[in-house]
């Protein structure tokens, strides 16, 4: 199963301290491999590596989300007018893992449903009235650079605390770098600096995450890609789908 594997990946890469693990297809020809793997073939070769000749470096990647926003069979959230495919949605498809065959059932089906509901509804005709900004601010280079350098950090600590393998300390620790990140994001609020589309990207990267973090913390089990060090085995009375609804409104 993919998680296992990228587990497996991921432990060697920290046993050897290497920054990624090989696939090796040696033992395919050079004309099964462009047949079966053209994409693949020529996204390598582009990058200067002949995958009928060299190994191909691999690292695992995290996925954060595999069913986490609950919609219904058309794809449709609790909001009026927002819609939730592929790995984001809670379609009760993925499970807990993720995989091609997934995605696939994803773009074919749910989209599709999605587009369809969405013709159907009238919303397309619906005229949405948008408030215009107070002001007119003109973007500085050092804003839209303190931002990326946050978002930056973000991203680092959540692969390193939050990717393949979690542990609660690791979790935790998350949790305090989203408390530091907060603090700017109120200094940012008060300066009344908030009419920024990179100060935005933060916020909602910021806002996902911290509840990505709080809801692997509140899962004292492994299933799947949700694998963490504290908790290695599967719950069985969480054997099935389960689903927090907050109450907060």
């Amino acid at each position: 199963p993919r998680d296992i594997v990228a587990r497996a990946i991921h432990s060697e890469m920290q046993r050897l301290g290497k920054p990624n693990m090989f696939i090796d297809l040696s033992g395919h020809t050079p004309k099964d491999i462009k047949s079966h793997f053209p994409h693949i073939y020529a996204k390598c070769l582009d990058a200067g590596i002949d995958i009928t000749k060299e190994w191909i470096p691999v690292v695992p990647a995290a996925h954060y989300m595999c069913g986490g926003v609950l919609v219904d069979t058309w794809s449709r959230t609790e909001i009026k007018g927002l819609y939730a495919c592929g790995e984001v949605a809670a379609t009760g498809v993925h499970g807990a893992n993720r995989l091609a065959s997934n995605s696939l059932l994803e773009s074919v089906v749910f989209a599709l449903r999605a587009v369809d509901d969405i013709e159907k509804s009238g919303l397309l005709k619906e005229k949405i009235s948008v408030a215009k900004p107070t002001k007119k601010e003109v973007m500085s280079s050092t804003k839209a650079a303190f931002w990326k350098k946050r978002k930056k950090i973000l991203q680092d600590m959540m692969w390193t605390n939050c990717a393949i393998v979690r542990t609660v300390a690791g979790l935790n620790q998350g949790l305090k770098v989203v408390e530091c990140l907060e603090a700017d994001v109120q200094t940012a609020i008060k300066n009344k600096e908030t009419e920024n589309i990179h100060f935005l990207e933060f916020l909602n990267a910021l806002q996902v995450s911290k509840m990505i973090l709080i809801a692997a913390l509140r899962r004292k089990e492994s299933r799947g890609l949700h694998y963490i060090l504290d908790y290695p085995n599967p719950d069985p009375k969480t054997k099935h789908q389960s689903i927090y609804l907050s109450d907060k409104k």
